[in-house]
C-alpha cells in the first residue's frame, strides 16, 4: 500500500510536472510567436528603410547632377555675360567715336553755313549798295 501510495503520488507529481511542462511550452511557443512576429515587422521596416535610403541616395544623385549641370550652365552664363560686356563697351567706343564725329561734322557745317550766310549778307549787301548807285545815276 505504501508503494501504491508513493507510485501514485509520484504519478500524480509527473502529471502535475507534465501540465506544468506543457504550460511552459505553450508560453515559450507564444513568446516565440510574438519575437517572431517583432522580428518580421522590423525586417520589414528595415527593408523600408534601406529602399528610402536607395531612394534618398538616388535623389541625391540625380541633385548632384543638377548641380554640376547648373555650375556649367552658369559657367557659360558668365562667359556670355563677359562677351556681352565686351560688346556694350565696345559699342560705346563706337558711339562715342560716332557722337565726336558728328560734332566735328557740325561744327564744320556750322562754320560753312556761317561763311555762306556772311557771303550771302555782302552780295545782299553789294546788289543794295549798285542799286542805291544806279538810282542815283
Amino acid at each position: 500500500k505504501a508503494l501504491e501510495e508513493v507510485l501514485g503520488n509520484s504519478a500524480t507529481e509527473c502529471e502535475e510536472s507534465i501540465e506544468q511542462a506543457r504550460a511552459w511550452i505553450k508560453a515559450l511557443e507564444e513568446v516565440l510567436r510574438k519575437r517572431a512576429a517583432k522580428l518580421e515587422e522590423h525586417d520589414a521596416k528595415r527593408a523600408k528603410a534601406a529602399q528610402q535610403v536607395a531612394e534618398c541616395e538616388r535623389a541625391l544623385e540625380l541633385l548632384a547632377e543638377e548641380d554640376r549641370r547648373n555650375a556649367a550652365r552658369h559657367v557659360q552664363d558668365q562667359a556670355g555675360l563677359a562677351n556681352t560686356v565686351k560688346v556694350e563697351h565696345k559699342t560705346q567706343e563706337q558711339w562715342h567715336a560716332l557722337e565726336e564725329e558728328l560734332r566735328v561734322l557740325l561744327k564744320g557745317l556750322e562754320s560753312r553755313a556761317a561763311e555762306v550766310q556772311r557771303e550771302q549778307l555782302r552780295l545782299t549787301k553789294h546788289a543794295q549798295d549798285l542799286a542805291v548807285g544806279e538810282q542815283e545815276v
